[in-house]
C-alpha cells in the first residue's frame, strides 16, 4: 500500500493527467491563455496548449518513481511514433497536439538531453528489477539488442523484461544516436 507522501503524489499525477493532457499529449497550459507576453500567441502555439518534450520527460521521471508505466508508455510512444511509424517528436523544441507536428528548434538538444535522463533511468529501474545479474548498464542494452535482433527466428519484443515501455525506449535510443551523432539534421 502507497504511503501517505506516495498517495498524494499518485493523486497529483492523476490530476495533472485529467487537467493537462489532451489525448496523449501532456500540455504546459491547461486552457488557452489569453494574453500571453510581449506578442499575443494563437492556441496551439509555443506555450499556449502545446506539448514541450523536456518538460514531459520530468513528467514520466515522476511517473515511473510511482510504477505508473502505462501513462510513460504513452507519453514514450507519442514522442517516438505516429500510426506505428518511428516519428522523432522528441526532437522538436514544441508540439501541436492538433496536428501531431513539430516546431520550435530541431534538433532540439535540451529535449533529447532529458529524454534520454528519462531512458537511462527506465533502463536501470528494468535491469535491477529483471536482470541483476548484469555486470553493467551496456550489456544489459546489448542483451536486448541481441533479444531484439532475434525476433522473427526465436525471440521476440514480449520477451523483454519490462516490455511495456521497452519498445518505445529502444527506438528513442536509436533516433537519438542517430540525431546526437549527425551534424546536419533535417526534420522528415
Amino acid at each position: 500500500m502507497l504511503g501517505f507522501s506516495a498517495a498524494r503524489a499518485s493523486s497529483t499525477l492523476e490530476a495533472i493527467k485529467s487537467r493537462m493532457w489532451l489525448r496523449k499529449w501532456p500540455l504546459v497550459t491547461e486552457g488557452f491563455l489569453e494574453e500571453t507576453g510581449p506578442g499575443v500567441l494563437k492556441p496551439f502555439e509555443y506555450h499556449n496548449q502545446t506539448c514541450w518534450p523536456w518538460i514531459a520527460a520530468v513528467e514520466m521521471l515522476a511517473r515511473a518513481r510511482f510504477d505508473r508505466m502505462e501513462d510513460c508508455d504513452t507519453m514514450m510512444y507519442a514522442f517516438t511514433s505516429q500510426a506505428g511509424d518511428p516519428q522523432p517528436h522528441a526532437f522538436y523544441e514544441w508540439i501541436d497536439p492538433n496536428t501531431e507536428q513539430g516546431h520550435g528548434a530541431f534538433p532540439f538538444r535540451t529535449g533529447i538531453s532529458t529524454m534520454r535522463v528519462i531512458v537511462t533511468g527506465f533502463l536501470f529501474k528494468v535491469m535491477r528489477e529483471y536482470s541483476p545479474s548484469s555486470s553493467s548498464l551496456q550489456q544489459f542494452i546489448d542483451d536486448i539488442v541481441e533479444k531484439i535482433c532475434l525476433r522473427g527466428k526465436q525471440g521476440s519484443l514480449t520477451e523483454l523484461p519490462g516490455n511495456i515501455f521497452c519498445t518505445s525506449v529502444v527506438r528513442f535510443l536509436v533516433h537519438a544516436t542517430l540525431a546526437l551523432g549527425s551534424s546536419k539534421l533535417t526534420p522528415e
